[in-house]
């Protein structure tokens, strides 16, 4: 099946035995990660259409981790993604979560995740704060779904970077460098 990558925009062919099964499927020029999806089935404009099938594509904005099915034509059918519907939040029982927080001056800053949802930012409110004028108050978020990590830009005036690359949403792996404002982070998962 052909797809188009939402980050590079490069159109490439995805086995289809790993889209049926909603594998992560990576693409070939910029490794970004994407997750399956389930289509939004639109009936055809001489039809009725449901409520619930117009919202479904409608003022939604799923961030980085969608991608679209590419029809015969050439064009991106519409997509809406599946990271974490049905899952529930929870710190993984044989790892450890952190952060770690390096400075212009290189020292490194150890932070520990201790919750499922780990706000980062400069504001009082956030569980890790980062001293840094181009942070904004709720940077961004880390959500943890057991062994499943999803970083949210909390839409931020700077925008939140994964090894360069500015996302809304994505999924976090070990070593994954995080950039936020002038601020560079490392995501580190130690087994216990």
């Amino acid at each position: 099946m052909k797809i188009a990558c939402e980050n590079c925009l490069t159109i490439y062919e995805a086995p289809d035995e790993k889209v049926n099964a909603n594998e992560l499927i990576e693409c070939p020029v910029c490794q970004y990660v994407f997750i399956n999806k389930r289509k939004i089935e639109v009936p055809p404009d001489d039809t009725e259409k449901s409520a619930a099938v117009v919202d479904a594509g409608v003022e939604r904005d799923y961030g980085k981790t969608m991608y679209g099915e590419v029809d015969e034509t050439g064009k991106v059918k519409q997509a809406e993604v599946q990271v974490t519907e049905g899952r529930l939040k929870a710190i993984p029982e044989d790892k450890e979560l952190f952060v770690v927080i390096s400075d212009s001056s290189g020292m490194e800053i150890k932070h520990q995740i201790k919750t499922s949802e780990c706000i980062i930012g400069r504001g009082e409110g956030s569980d890790i704060i980062i001293n840094d004028p181009e942070t904004s108050r709720k940077h961004c978020a880390i959500d943890i779904y057991e062994n499943k990590f999803v970083i949210r830009d909390l839409e931020s005036t700077n925008g939140t970077y994964i090894n360069d690359t500015r996302i809304k949403e994505d999924l976090l792996k070990e070593g994954d460098r995080i950039r936020i404002g002038n601020t560079l982070l490392t995501f580190v998962v130690k087994s216990i």
